[in-house]
């Protein structure tokens, strides 16, 4: 699938770092989980938090739950996190979470970009590593029929496209 979508001359290069390519996925995934949890979280506040501070609430959010011996059978629940606490201390334990959860939503994301950047700039340097190899490798009598220079632009341009 790889070759298909990439071709066999580049999806040499992606596979030869596919760690940092899953790693990078991966974090990505982790940071876009982070993104959708606070507001999972704030709906319970936006619904029991809104009472009058004398009232006790208690913290309740959708939870899917599976019948015995079926994966497919399944029904609308919800799970009780925290009971009998005043909506203030509600509102503090949701500012924690949103906290907590937007900071590693920016650790994951940071990561992420990191491990791409590591693989795009790993892959770069393999395809200039074997473009050199390639270019010393070719007979003279190329090198007379074209300018070197052009050799040199068109290597640079191209690697530069591949980077991105």
């Amino acid at each position: 699938m790889l070759d298909f979508i990439l071709g066999k001359d580049i999806a040499v290069y992606v596979r030869r770092h596919r760690r940092l390519v899953v790693c990078a996925l991966a974090l990505t995934v982790v940071s876009t989980l982070f993104v959708v949890i606070p507001a999972y979280l704030i709906k319970p506040f936006v619904d029991e938090g809104m009472k009058s501070a004398s009232e006790t609430v208690s913290w309740k959010i959708p939870w899917i739950a599976f019948d015995h011996g079926s994966v497919f059978s399944w029904h609308l629940t919800h799970r009780v996190l925290v009971e009998n606490i005043s909506p203030t201390r509600l509102l503090v334990i949701l500012v924690m979470v949103t906290f907590v959860s937007v900071l590693i939503k920016s650790i994951a994301l940071y990561l992420s970009g990191l491990a791409a950047a590591a693989f795009s700039n790993r892959a770069v340097r393999s395809l200039r590593v074997d473009l050199f190899r390639k270019f010393v490798t070719l007979p003279l009598s190329f090198f007379d029929s074209r300018k070197s220079g052009e050799l040199v632009a068109r290597a640079t341009a191209d690697l530069a496209v591949m980077q991105g």
